[in-house]
């Protein structure tokens, strides 16, 4: 876990491996729930986005169900280009 420059406190850090593929690169945004951060697939070498509940919420049940069903039918219905991708990983770190 780390802070950010905010002072909130993170699931992920710069420099970590997530999942056996995700490098976590920096962090680009934070809501009220969740931390957006930028990271690299390690097979691939493309650019992902990385959206984690933050770490004062992450024990929630009802945050993290909130958390799944936004981003389940986002996941499919709303990319606007083929050339992107979006994967959900449901799963706590």
């Amino acid at each position: 876990m780390g802070k950010n420059g905010k002072g909130v406190e993170t699931i992920l850090r710069p420099g970590q491996i997530l999942d056996h593929k995700y490098r976590v690169e920096k962090l680009i945004g934070l809501g009220g729930m969740a931390a957006v951060w930028a990271g690299v697939n390690k097979r691939t070498g493309k650019r992902v986005v990385l959206k984690m509940i933050l770490q004062s919420l992450a024990d929630s049940e009802e945050v993290r169900e909130r958390f799944r069903r936004e981003a389940w039918p986002r996941a499919a219905s709303t990319i606007p280009t083929s050339s992107l991708c979006s994967t959900c990983s449901p799963r706590r770190t």
